[in-house]
């Protein structure tokens, strides 16, 4: 059976207000110095020049949601638990930063909650898939929902299935979930 990555949990990303109007991608690659020394500094400072070098900001516009109001309701989504930062200075814009990986997926996240009438029963629930490559099965299993399904998948980078759903739903979908990623 396919499972479930996250349960629900009780923290949240931190949310901060920033304001930005344009709508950018700027990826923030410090420069890492990296002194003569042993090993041990060298490594060090090699992980974290590459942590910086994964590091992104994004500005996300939405509208036709308040972004005010979803970045409060991710709070409590926190999908997959992943450590970015969502700033919500007005009405319409996020300025999320984190991992390059991570934003890119908050990203399609973000168009999917502009496009779903989103109600206190919706959940956000992320699932490896297990026997199918992630991004081939969601597009060729497109349409074949069950009927009246209403569930907004995202796939990250690394193959990880997103999927903003009603809770009342969840059972049906991992049903769904289990019949099309089943080993061949």
């Amino acid at each position: 059976m396919t499972m479930p990555v996250n349960a629900p949990s009780a923290q949240a990303p931190t949310l901060r207000l920033a304001v930005s109007t344009s709508l950018a991608l700027m990826v923030i690659i410090a420069a890492a110095c990296q002194s003569l020394g042993d090993q041990a500094d060298n490594a060090v400072a090699a992980d974290s020049s590459q942590e910086a070098a994964n590091t992104a900001t994004l500005e996300v516009t939405f509208e036709k949601q308040d972004a005010r109001q979803l970045a409060i309701r991710m709070r409590r989504f926190q999908p997959d638990g992943m450590p970015v930062r969502i700033l919500a200075s007005d009405s319409r814009t996020w300025v999320v930063s984190g991992t390059a990986s991570d934003v890119r997926t908050i990203k399609h996240l973000a168009d999917v909650l502009d496009r779903t009438i989103l109600t206190p029963e919706h959940v956000i629930r992320t699932y490896d898939i297990e026997h199918q490559d992630a991004r081939l099965l969601a597009v060729s299993s497109r349409g074949t929902a069950p009927k009246g399904a209403s569930w907004g998948i995202v796939v990250s980078p690394e193959g990880r299935w997103h999927v903003i759903l009603p809770q009342d739903e969840l059972v049906a979908f991992e049903a769904w979930l289990d019949e099309i990623d089943s080993p061949s």
